[in-house]
């Protein structure tokens, strides 16, 4: 076959054609992305909409949660002798409620984890608590834990969860919690959220019969304030961990009738 020489001309306009085509492809695939891109952003607006009706609906379920764990422990603590039918009834009604509303915050709750904060985690945990539901109970708290920081709702969170380990004999893990929610005294504020931490801590101690350390914890506390720079605060922050030491003096004497040991804590508060 015979083929004619391309020359010089013929091949730029090839190229030109060639790279008119490719033009025309890539504008063509441009336009497509684009309108897959639009779409995309329609579908996101949409599924975000969902989303955030689904979020106000859980936040909806944990206040009716706090909520009737609140009233349900105002009908637990009904005399005796008003408990009629109409009482078991309301219970039993209440248990329904709150049964369902668990169920379904536990589902949310593993959708929107990252958007909850620390301080709603120990909130939903110290309902569940109040549930008796301790798997949950705990789970919450160290997820409350982990999101929390050294600002003064994330202290509360740390000394919540401490609490928590106290009263479900994890004396060990309590108190290194009771230490994580601790700061230097460089600030008098530092020094008033430490004597929360004293405060709550020598009382769990004495609750749980370790007269020694809630004793020792008084004497820590009380050494802080000394460097408080406020009169008027550091007055404050006495009267708080005074008290706190009585009402432990009262508990450790009704949970294990000492008189004697008793009275040490008695003297620590009166020194």
């Amino acid at each position: 076959m015979y083929t004619y020489p391309i020359s010089s001309f013929d091949f730029i306009q090839l190229i030109k054609a060639l790279e008119s085509v490719v033009s025309i492809d890539t504008f063509s695939l441009f336009l497509s992305l684009f309108a897959v891109f639009i779409s995309f952003l329609g579908w996101r607006a949409r599924v975000y909409g969902l989303d955030q009706v689904d979020y106000d609906c859980f936040q909806k379920l944990i206040r009716e949660l706090v909520d009737i764990t609140n009233e349900w422990d105002l009908l637990q603590r009904t005399p005796l002798k008003r408990r009629d039918q109409s009482f078991e009834v309301r219970l039993n009604c209440l248990n329904v409620k709150r049964a369902y509303i668990a169920d379904n915050i536990g589902f949310y709750e593993k959708r929107f984890s990252n958007r909850i904060p620390a301080t709603q985690y120990s909130e939903l945990a110290k309902t569940f608590y109040a549930l008796f539901d301790l798997e949950r109970a705990e789970e919450y708290h160290k997820k409350a834990y982990q999101k929390s920081g050294t600002d003064a709702l994330g202290l509360a969170v740390r000394r919540s969860y401490a609490d928590f380990l106290f009263l479900q004999g994890d004396i060990k893990q309590g108190r290194k919690m009771y230490e994580k929610s601790r700061l230097d005294n460089s600030t008098d504020i530092n020094i008033q959220r430490n004597i929360k931490s004293y405060g709550m801590q020598l009382y769990n101690e004495a609750s749980a019969g370790n007269i020694t350390e809630a004793a020792e914890l008084y004497r820590r506390g009380m050494s802080c304030i000394n460097e408080v720079k406020s009169v008027l605060l550091a007055n404050r922050m006495r009267d708080s961990l005074n008290s706190k030491m009585k009402s432990a003096r009262e508990v450790y004497y009704t949970n294990y009738h000492d008189r004697e040991v008793g009275s040490i804590i008695g003297k620590s508060v009166n020194a």
